[in-house]
């Protein structure tokens, strides 16, 4: 910038003196400090030269220093600029999505169901606590099964009476007929012989009748060889009369025989008829014996029947009484209890208890937000907060996306997608102690659903003006 003199002195020969550009500003801020020093010498001079011919003010103001701090606001300016560009193109922030959820074990849970109608009369657990397999969990009221128990094993006890009596009766009547046909058998044995002898004796007296008979004819004839010669007095009297009385006697002898004959036949005919009745009262005793040991059998094979038909009741309803003790499956830990108070009454089939297997793995089921879930994916990284140990005393667990249901779920607070979520460790540590984590506990899940530059999250808003038609 030209200095000019003032008006009411002399014009002296003209010479041009600028300040210091701004380029020279800068060269002579980062000069050292004897640079600095050589050039307020070489001004001083300079002024000093040219003190004569301006005002005071003017040459104070040439004897000032340079100025430096715009110099440095805007260098600083510009590196700040450099380093928040770089910053903010290449750092990089977490979008991520927020799940609500609570642990169970990973894979299959046994239910614990009643099988039978009951109240329940006695609870002995609470959820979380550890439980082993045939251990009781609660019992149902099983007083009226206990009286139809009862009654069935009297009407069992009865029929087992029966049994063991008609099975006495048919031992008896099985011996009885046995001895009865011992004794039918001998008896008709004896008749025979009975009967043969009388037939032997009746055949012995036929042939001693036919011998008398033969004898008869040759005293008869005897006699009618004697007759003639009394007649002639060859002979006496007295030789006829003891032919006579000869005949008389063979023919005595005769008749007799023939009246024992008689009898003989008479009585083998008899025994014969005896004999025959004797085998048919054998034969109707036998029928007798088989019929009744035949219904014994039957009345023992019914009652035999009733027995197992009332053992098969009676395992049902002491079955239905075991299963009146709700029992534990498996060892593991009551994931939930859906038993409210003593004396609530239970369907077949009604879930009261889901136990968790021991030594499960872990995880988080959760239920992530519709409009959290576009960019979700497997093996995503995930922070877990536990609701139980906040996470500013007791930090994170990391773990990673199981699985994402392939439906949503639409509930009263919006619709969801169901997230399965593996942890890294299965406890948690404070204080040098290890707390291990238990099914049911409640958390929250942040997934890291994508990473953007810092740069695109700074300018999104611009971006979205623009696609709606914004003109900047």
């Amino acid at each position: 910038m030209p200095l000019e003199s003032p008006s009411n002195h002399s014009p002296s020969p003209k010479k041009n003196y600028q300040l210091p550009s701004h380029s020279q500003s800068h060269q002579s801020s980062q000069e050292s400090p004897q640079n600095s020093s050589a050039i307020r010498k070489v001004n001083s001079s300079a002024l000093n030269h040219v003190s004569n011919g301006y005002s005071p003010s003017v040459l104070n103001l040439l004897e000032q220093p340079p100025a430096s701090f715009p110099l440095r606001f805007l260098l600083g300016g510009l590196i700040f600029c450099l380093a928040f560009g770089s910053w903010a193109w290449f750092g990089k922030v977490e979008e991520v999505g927020r799940a609500q959820g609570t642990l169970v074990p990973q894979g299959k849970t046994y239910k614990v169901e009643p099988s039978t109608n009951g109240r329940i009369k006695q609870l002995l657990i609470e959820e979380g606590d550890t439980v082993a397999a045939g251990e009781v969990l609660a019992s149902l009221d099983a007083e009226e099964l206990k009286q139809e128990i009862n009654k069935i094993e009297q009407r069992l006890e009865t029929y087992q009476n029966q049994l063991q009596q008609q099975q006495n009766l048919l031992q008896v009547k099985k011996i009885e007929a046995l001895n009865g046909e011992e004794i039918a058998n001998s008896d008709l044995k004896v008749q025979s012989v009975v009967i043969a002898n009388a037939q032997e004796q009746l055949m012995s007296k036929t042939q001693q009748l036919a011998a008398l008979q033969q004898e008869v004819n040759q005293n008869k004839q005897r006699l009618e060889r004697l007759q003639p010669l009394e007649k002639s007095g060859a002979i006496s009297q007295e030789y006829v009369f003891q032919a006579q009385q000869a005949l008389q006697d063979s023919k005595m002898k005769v008749l007799q025989l023939q009246s024992e004959i008689n009898a003989t036949r008479k009585e083998a005919e008899r025994l014969e008829v005896e004999l025959a009745q004797k085998d048919q009262q054998k034969t109707r005793t036998q029928l007798e014996a088989e019929q009744q040991i035949k219904q014994l059998e039957i009345n023992i094979e019914e009652l035999q029947g009733k027995i197992i038909e009332t053992k098969n009741e009676l395992a049902i309803a002491k079955n239905q009484e075991q299963e009146t003790f709700l029992q534990s499956p498996v060892d593991g830990t009551v994931l939930s209890l859906n038993l409210q108070n003593i004396g609530q009454v239970l369907q077949p089939g009604q879930t009261i208890a889901e136990i968790a297997p021991k030594d499960s793995p872990l995880v988080l089921d959760a239920m992530i937000a519709n409009q959290e879930a576009g960019f979700l994916e497997k093996n995503m990284d995930v922070n877990i907060k536990f609701d139980a140990y906040p996470y500013q005393d007791y930090g994170v667990v990391e773990g990673k996306v199981l699985s994402i249901s392939p439906t949503s779920k639409t509930t009263e607070k919006g619709t969801f997608y169901q997230v399965e979520i593996a942890l890294d460790r299965n406890y948690i540590q404070h204080n040098q102690q290890t707390i291990q984590f238990q099914p049911g506990q409640s958390a929250s899940a942040e997934i890291v659903t994508r990473r953007r530059r810092i740069a695109e999250v700074i300018f999104e808003p611009l971006r979205k003006l623009r696609e709606s038609g914004f003109k900047l």
